[in-house]
């Protein structure tokens, strides 16, 4: 890895070294017995979800640390690195923590 590679760079290689590969697949449907498939992302679809949220971020002014509170799911992660993609740092809380805990944490 290249010093100077960083997560959105590093997004965009993989992204072009392989666009229709699975990435990221969310099971949560298929833990919970539902009948919907589980959510996938290729590499070339995370990418663009990542770029795509990465302006959202940006347009919402989003530049400081931030937090974000979820169940695991492909919006989870791609929120995550659209924030570090930002340049701020992401802090990834756990929604099973107790709310005082979740609160000091996000102080």
């Amino acid at each position: 890895m290249p010093p100077s590679a960083n997560i959105a760079s590093l997004i965009g290689a993989r992204a072009r070294e392989f666009p229709d590969h699975p990435f990221l697949v969310s099971w949560r449907d298929i833990a919970s017995r539902s009948s919907n498939p589980p959510t996938s992302l290729s590499f070339l679809e995370f990418a663009v979800h990542v770029e795509l949220a990465t302006a959202a971020l940006a347009d919402f002014g989003v530049a400081d640390a931030t937090a974000i509170l979820s169940h695991n799911s492909v919006e989870y992660w791609v929120f995550a690195c659209a924030v570090v993609c930002r340049g701020a740092p992401c802090v990834l809380l756990n929604h099973r923590l107790p709310a005082p805990t979740l609160a000091a944490m996000a102080a």
